[in-house]
């Protein structure tokens, strides 16, 4: 009999599969399995109930990515919903200082428009139907977890000054304590009303004016016309060959470049299997990835297809020799890695979805827009200041995220949908959790539980206390300046990930790390 890890077992099943970060999510995700809808109807279903199950992490005011394989195209396709900078951010308005406002932090919305471009494109299945169990979940309540208080606590104290945000989420002025419910009345007339008239009571209608009237007196730069112009974009996403598969991962808006760089360069150094070795050779990997998706930030596609190239790869290979010390963030590690959102799912037919969405930090800007229930974003927090930035914020400007939802494919048949959140965690746990699975041969669980390391700005790497010392020394005396991390880092990821057999039954994994569970029908 197979020994017990003390882990959470893989949940295995043959019609569909649900990972999310929350359990009420992945019911959402399960409910519309159950009913006969695909991984497609299934993905908006969780990530609507995760925007009112877990506040703190997404909500439908947020931006995301998703990276799909449709079963009856046989390919992978990525769907970009990060709309650009607002128009009347203009370039100079930012250069010196902090923004004056929480409003002044908040991006158009994108999330709405992608779950309507995932469902309009391959659902099978109502959005009256799909949104219902997110409805359920803010009309009804659920009661608060342990886990979320901590985010209460600190928000409280940060939205102090936000009447609307107290009103919603801590009405008698203080932290909500586990098991108190929470219901979200407004929120649930809100979802009902996108039953009714679509997107477009957000995009083009009374809602948007709404929303845009309240950010722009609060010194807020949303305007109606942006909302008329959100536009989810369906890309062609990259992709890398590994270990006899294909990892693809979105184009820029998304980062993901830096996953599938770190990967190639890593492939050559994980035939021996000594473990000190490969996280010596993981972190260099990492560092000079995270350099040149810096250097590449928003570049054309053909440019980041010139980086995975071969003759770039061993470039890199031999740069990474000497990789002790690197920045592995766009402006040093000023973001919080705990607060976005990842989902997977998959169905019979061979659909695979992963989707990761954010608000950017806790409750994003803490902005709720009267008598709606919605939670404006602070992801304009993550782009750039200063003006020679590839990254830098001006208006109708794209703005690039850390974000790399990830299909795998082998011989062109879809086998894994795995995304994390963790800002620039994201992509050196991705590509642990990849090594884990594809060079190592571990489940889906059991390489989502894996020990992680992250390497930080700098020379610093830490790592989770489970791993073991012999290895941390060995790393150390490798030159690498080492630091103990929790045993399971909130900062190392969220990690959630459906895996497909060549047999057509499906593994789901998700991440103790936060509220993460999986199901199967």
């Amino acid at each position: 009999m197979p020994t017990p890890s003390g882990g959470r077992p893989a949940v295995r099943s043959m019609r569909g599969m649900v990972a999310s970060a929350h359990p009420l999510a992945t019911v959402a995700g399960v409910r519309l399995l159950i009913a006969g809808g695909n991984a497609f109807d299934a993905a908006v279903a969780t990530a609507a109930a995760l925007g009112v199950a877990e506040p703190y992490m997404s909500g439908l005011a947020g931006m995301g990515v998703a990276c799909c394989y449709v079963a009856d195209e046989r390919r992978v396709r990525a769907l970009d919903f990060v709309p650009p900078v607002p128009r009347r951010l203009q370039t100079d308005s930012r250069r010196e200082a902090e923004p004056a406002s929480a409003a002044q932090t908040a991006g158009t919305p994108g999330n709405l428009a992608g779950w309507w471009a995932l469902l309009e494109r391959y659902g099978s299945k109502s959005p009256a139907e799909v949104l219902q169990p997110a409805i359920e979940l803010a009309r009804d309540g659920y009661p608060i977890s342990p886990f979320a208080v901590e985010f209460y606590e600190i928000c409280i104290e940060r939205h102090a000054a936000q009447e609307e945000w107290l009103d919603v989420f801590a009405p008698d002025r203080v932290a909500p304590s586990a098991g108190s419910v929470l219901r979200q009345p407004d929120l649930a007339a809100t979802l009902e009303q996108f039953v009714a008239d679509g997107p477009d009571a957000l995009y083009n209608g009374p809602l948007g004016a709404a929303l845009a009237r309240h950010v722009q007196a609060q010194g807020g730069w949303i305007g109606e016309d942006d909302l008329r112009e959100v536009r989810p974009r369906w890309t062609e996403p990259l992709a890398t060959p590994f270990k006899g598969t294909h990892v693809h991962t979105p184009p820029p808006t998304s980062e993901g470049i830096q996953m599938l760089l770190t990967l190639r360069i890593l492939e050559d150094d994980l035939a021996a299997g000594d473990e000190p070795a490969y996280l010596d050779a993981l972190v260099r990997a990492i560092r000079v990835a995270a350099t040149a998706r810096i250097r590449h930030t928003n570049a054309p596609r053909d440019e980041l297809i010139g980086l995975l190239s071969d003759e770039a790869i061993a470039r890199m290979r031999a740069e990474a020799a000497a990789a002790f010390s690197s920045r592995t963030s766009d402006r040093g590690e000023v973001h919080p890695p705990q607060h976005t959102t990842a989902l997977a799912t998959g169905d019979a037919e061979g659909n695979l979805v992963c989707l990761t969405q954010s608000l950017g930090g806790k409750f994003g800007s803490g902005l709720v827009v009267p008598d709606t229930g919605i939670v404006l974003n602070n992801l304009l927090e993550w782009g750039d200041r200063d003006p020679s930035s590839l990254n830098h914020l001006s208006g109708g400007r794209p703005l690039s995220l850390p974000l790399a939802p990830t299909i795998v494919t082998r011989g062109g048949e879809p086998r894994l949908a795995l995304g994390t959140p963790g800002s620039y965690t994201i992509c050196q746990a991705q590509a642990q959790v990849l090594v884990g699975m594809l060079a190592g041969g571990l489940d889906v669980q059991s390489a989502i539980e894996s020990p992680r390391l992250h390497a930080h700005d700098g020379g610093l790497v830490k790592i989770e206390s489970r791993a073991r010392p012999a290895v941390v020394e060995a790393l150390r005396a490798r030159g690498h300046r080492v630091e103990p991390a929790e045993s399971f880092d909130q900062g190392m990821g969220g990690m959630q990930g459906v895996a497909r057999s060549a047999s057509g039954w499906l593994e789901g994994g998700a991440d103790p790390r936060r509220e993460g569970y999986a199901l199967g029908v």
